[in-house]
């Protein structure tokens, strides 16, 4: 993940994705597990006509809130005259795409932008885990990757792939 990505933002498009973050968490709250910026507009390469992607896990993703994002971005890009592309998809999904390590998902951990996280490790956190010792009672120490890889494992079915809305 990048730190530095904002850079690449006018004034008025941070102002508008300030918005937009800001009636995000107003209207979903704690429904939002992570917020990504992403795109041209975080590697520099955008144009005139280049447009702010954002990338948005949701808990749970149906579609009267599909419909409310969808409204609240046209809302934000009317105001400020900002084209702001929103990609919606569920946790399970994400961790589905970290698995196969999708183009996309590498994309976000490489270039994105975390604008808003919620403790990392519950992305991948489905259940209480069993709690293991070693010889010596303490608990073995795992890296964030097979941490991941272990919940992921835990998610038996495929999930479909989600159409990028324009």
């Amino acid at each position: 993940m990048k730190r530095d990505g904002l850079k690449y933002l006018t004034r008025r498009e941070k102002q508008a994705l300030a918005e937009y973050l800001t009636r995000l968490r107003e209207q979903f709250g704690d429904q939002v597990q992570r917020v990504i910026l992403y795109g041209s507009k975080v590697r520099g390469d955008f144009d005139a006509e280049s447009d702010i992607d954002v990338f948005i896990v949701f808990d749970k993703l149906d579609q009267t809130r599909e419909d409310t994002l969808t409204w609240l971005a046209l809302d934000v890009d009317l105001k400020y005259n900002i084209l702001l592309s929103d990609f919606l998809v569920n946790r399970e999904r994400f961790a589905r795409m970290a698995e196969i390590q999708e183009p996309l998902y590498q994309d976000l951990m490489s270039e994105g932008v975390d604008l808003w996280t919620r403790t990392p490790a519950a992305l991948f956190t489905f259940g209480s885990p069993k709690r293991k010792t070693t010889s010596n009672g303490r608990a073995p120490s795992l890296s964030k990757g097979a941490i991941a890889k272990r919940s992921v494992a835990r998610t038996t079915r495929s999930l479909p792939s989600r159409p990028r809305r324009s």
